[in-house]
């Protein structure tokens, strides 16, 4: 039988004896694949092949987001390759993807056995997101069937100078989701978004918690000697928590020349509006000279106080 339509094709065959003893192939060629718009895949070919002895057999290749594609194994035991997968072919199929505006080449290898488990890696010698660079980035994670659960065993690059460290588990039975992370020693000029608004070395903590519909991220920044929009921080400890579209800020004392700041809050992120601020603190003998060296302006003296920052970010 051969059918043909779209460009695609498939051709097989299949027989079997007396005592019930089946063989037979099958040949699919797909010459194109496209998601809005974009081709992703291209010259797919896949060939399987039923035995009495062996069982079912399978090869394939072709090309998937400018990578090649390699597939062969043995019933459900089957070895995946990608080499060479454009992640700004993936971005511009998959648009919660393509937010990250990602660029980069990937390489992946799947190995899926008899009992359905899974163990994957993926490297890239330089990948890019939202403009941050992360260099030499291996990944390596399986999944456990039987418990139903996805674990990254451990994710690893560089953002600079600083590695970056990344494991966890994703839970599919409950839904439930678990990671944590670190940066140590993180340059500030590594992140472009930034805007070189923040000096000094940084060590930051990631945990992802909750579960996959209503995770929870908290990240916390530490350093010493920093300057943040030109003002000096002796001992800078910053912790926040995002959950449920708001980013919630504790408590927090930063030593200023001469005095602390303290402010706590919440940073409303609606889907599909613009983020709301609404901040409070206080100034314990800060001392005016800070804004001198920025602008050139003689100012002294100390100034106490509290402050108030409500309402969208554009006009607060």
């Amino acid at each position: 039988i051969k059918l043909e339509g779209n460009g695609g094709m498939l051709d097989f065959w299949a027989s079997a004896d007396q005592k019930g003893d089946a063989a037979g192939k099958a040949f699919v060629r797909l010459p194109q694949i496209k998601v809005n718009g974009k081709r992703i895949a291209g010259d797919l070919r896949v060939n399987i092949f039923l035995d009495p002895r062996q069982g079912v057999t399978v090869d394939g290749g072709g090309e998937i987001f400018g990578a090649r594609l390699r597939a062969e194994g043995a019933r459900s035991a089957m070895t995946f390759t990608v080499e060479g997968l454009d992640s700004a072919l993936l971005g511009a199929a998959f648009p919660a993807l393509g937010a990250l505006n990602p660029a980069g080449i990937v390489d992946l290898t799947v190995r899926t056995d008899e009992h359905f488990s899974a163990v994957g890696q993926a490297s890239s010698p330089r990948l890019a997101l939202n403009g941050v660079r992360l260099d030499a980035l291996l990944a390596s994670a399986h999944y456990e069937r039987n418990k139903h659960k996805v674990v990254l065993e451990g994710l690893k690059a560089r953002i600079g100078n600083a590695p970056l460290d990344l494991s966890g588990f994703v839970d599919l039975r409950s839904a439930s989701l678990q990671f944590d992370g670190s940066l140590r020693g993180l340059n500030p000029k590594s992140i472009p978004m930034l805007n070189n608004q923040v000096q000094g070395l940084c060590d930051v903590s990631l945990g992802i918690h909750g579960t996959t519909r209503s995770p929870q991220v908290t990240v916390a920044i530490s350093g010493n000697e920093n300057t943040v929009a030109d003002i000096p921080i002796k001992r800078l400890r910053l912790t926040g928590v995002f959950a449920d579209d708001r980013v919630t800020l504790p408590e927090t004392v930063l030593l200023v020349p001469g005095g602390s700041l303290s402010f706590r809050g919440e940073i409303d992120l609606p889907r599909g509006g613009e983020a709301r601020l609404n901040l409070s603190g206080a100034l314990s003998n800060f001392d005016l000279k800070t804004f001198s060296k920025p602008w050139d302006t003689p100012v002294s003296g100390r100034l106490e106080g509290t402050l108030r920052v409500a309402g969208p970010i554009s006009g607060a």
